[in-house]
């Protein structure tokens, strides 16, 4: 059974918190007449934007906090408004300076090596401009240690294996990696229809769900404890949005249901749902299922939804379990797919202007 929402105004989106100072830069040592060149050199690296992308989104797959991508390109003044094409900074490269020696007079090659614990040859051989050791100019700088090549970079992280429990954990994970770890739930618990759409470049939509029971230990107006994603790939890439969600009925909507003839119910657990896109006075947009689902039902009326509980496609199947908006403060669910206003809109916004979709559910406690 769904319920009832009353569309609010657009969310409005927080200012992005100011960046970490950052820490002071390390001073040259100073031996004898021993300096560093004045600047180090930088080397910016760069992402072009590509078609739905996003500015957080972009600095969360190249692990960077919004504030600190914004830092890095001080060009972008509205940061909900980047374009096709643009190049973004996601980092500079920064190249240590060569510590050097300034000759003075009465300075010799053979000595200044001494005194930087270095051999004649050794310093010669980081001096090739030096042809004649014996003559040495006042003033002259000579190198006394080679540049030191930046780190390589860490190696990329990998998606957790499938076989663990639980929504995963996929902070770090470039949008490739993201998009490779929701294929392999697809492939794995999808129909033969999701896995040709998301083949074909349409949007297919995944949720992982870890179970909330209802009882009255649990939050009375429900908890968004699950994950709703929207994945495809075209010409330009992959694309993922993931957006924080709920897919079990809270308690404040299961009372009023397990006191019915009905009990309350939730879409069972894994399966592929098709889906379409629809509008009405009631609920705003939202999708609605075609056909009628399965719904495992709370026969019992203990507000927790056991293995041994059937599920149903009949009078009590999942005919009106939608996806649809609620509240931050309650998920408004008696069965629904339910995120709270912001997230509904860009979960709305994802799917584009495709009209029907695959809807895969997987239980991941």
């Amino acid at each position: 059974m769904a319920l009832a929402i009353t569309p609010a105004a657009a969310p409005v989106v927080p200012a992005p918190r100011p960046a970490a100072p950052s820490p002071p830069a390390r001073k040259g040592v100073d031996r004898a007449a021993s300096t560093f060149t004045a600047a180090p050199k930088a080397k910016p690296t760069t992402y072009t934007v590509r078609s739905g992308d996003t500015f957080s989104g972009i600095a969360a797959s190249h692990h960077l906090t919004t504030p600190q991508l914004a830092k890095l390109n001080p060009q972008v003044k509205n940061l909900n408004q980047i374009s096709v094409g643009q190049k973004l900074v996601l980092a500079r490269e920064v190249v240590p300076p060569k510590p050097t020696y300034t000759v003075k007079a009465g300075d010799t090659f053979g000595g200044i090596a001494a005194s930087h614990q270095l051999t004649v040859a050794q310093l010669a051989k980081l001096n090739p401009q030096v042809k004649n050791l014996n003559v040495i100019s006042v003033g002259q700088k000579l190198n006394l240690k080679a540049s030191t090549p930046p780190p390589p970079p860490p190696p990329p992280h990998e998606p957790p294996p499938l076989t663990g429990k639980g929504v995963p954990d996929t902070s770090g994970l470039s949008t490739e990696k993201r998009f490779d770890l929701y294929e392999r739930y697809i492939g794995k618990f999808g129909d033969a229809q999701a896995k040709k759409d998301l083949a074909a470049g349409k949007r297919v939509i995944l949720s992982l769900r870890e179970d909330t029971p209802m009882t009255a230990n649990q939050p009375f107006r429900g908890t968004y404890d699950d994950r709703i994603v929207v994945m495809w790939k075209d010409r330009t890439g992959s694309h993922v949005q993931e957006l924080r969600a709920n897919t079990e009925p809270n308690r404040r909507w299961s009372i009023p249901a397990n006191e019915s003839s009905k009990p309350v119910g939730r879409l069972a657990d894994n399966q592929t749902i098709r889906y379409h896109k629809a509008s009405s006075a009631k609920f705003g947009n939202h999708l609605q299922p075609y056909g009628n689902p399965y719904a495992q039902r709370d026969a019992d009326r203990d507000y927790r939804f056991e293995k041994n509980e059937k599920s149903y496609n009949g009078e009590w199947g999942g005919q009106a379990m939608f996806i649809h908006r609620a509240w931050s403060t309650d998920t408004g669910s008696q069965g629904c797919q339910t995120m709270d206003e912001g997230r509904f809109n860009t979960f709305w916004g994802a799917l584009g202007s495709q009209k029907d979709f695959s809807y895969v559910l997987v239980n991941v406690t």
